[in-house]
């Protein structure tokens, strides 16, 4: 939490920044993702260099590996601060922006029995709110 105290501004920037590019879906330092064309490498990166190198120093000022903005909620922007595994299992743990609540809402994610929270595929998703639309959240994925 205080990586976001420390770099709210930032953070605030780099959502105006992901609602702006709308057709970018995910925005790392070495790739982007169009919600249309997930090839890499490509010709039409879908911003131009100047706006990633805008992406790439915040993204080192805030310490996260990029953004995602999963297509089946596009209200949602995440930051992920902490991962590990490698798909489709494993963690991640970050900051997410969301214009619209987000559930379940825990008071801690430190204690947490993923078990609990895991949908009928093994997912769990939780969140712990911050400010406004802000959250931290915490995924797992078995």
């Amino acid at each position: 939490m205080s990586l976001f105290a420390q770099h709210r501004d930032e953070f605030q920037t780099l959502v105006k920044m992901a609602n702006e590019d709308i057709r970018l879906i995910r925005i790392t330092p070495s790739f982007t993702t169009l919600d249309d064309d997930n090839e890499w490498p490509r010709q039409n990166i879908g911003i131009s260099q100047k706006r990633w190198a805008e992406y790439k120093r915040l993204f080192s000022r805030v310490r996260t590996d990029g953004i995602t903005k999963p297509l089946d909620s596009p209200q949602r922007i995440e930051f992920p601060i902490n991962e590990a595994g490698m798909a489709p299992a494993g963690s991640s743990k970050g900051l997410v922006y969301s214009s619209t609540p987000l559930t379940p809402v825990l008071p801690s994610l430190d204690a947490l029995t993923p078990d609990r929270y895991s949908d009928d595929k093994g997912h769990t998703r939780v969140y712990r709110h911050i400010e406004d639309h802000w959250y931290i959240y915490f995924y797992l994925d078995d």
